[in-house]
């Protein structure tokens, strides 16, 4: 024997489940634009304030002995 509960109709319970899906999918590509939008503006900073080519291509060095 199988109680169903009836808390919400399936119909608007798919409604809801598409629409979180959507806010998820939407802040998802916020935070990769935001990231992307960062990482630009940072790249043109450092490209225009320094204006060569060693800037993009500087490794930190580590000093032997540290690990």
């Amino acid at each position: 024997m199988i109680i169903a509960v009836g808390v919400l109709p399936e119909s608007d319970l798919r409604s809801v489940v598409d629409l979180l899906v959507s806010l998820v999918e939407t802040t998802g590509a916020c935070v990769i634009f935001a990231g992307a939008l960062i990482a630009f503006v940072r790249f043109l900073v450092l490209g225009l304030r320094e204006r060569t080519p060693e800037v993009f291509t500087k490794t930190p060095t580590v000093a032997r002995g540290s690990a």
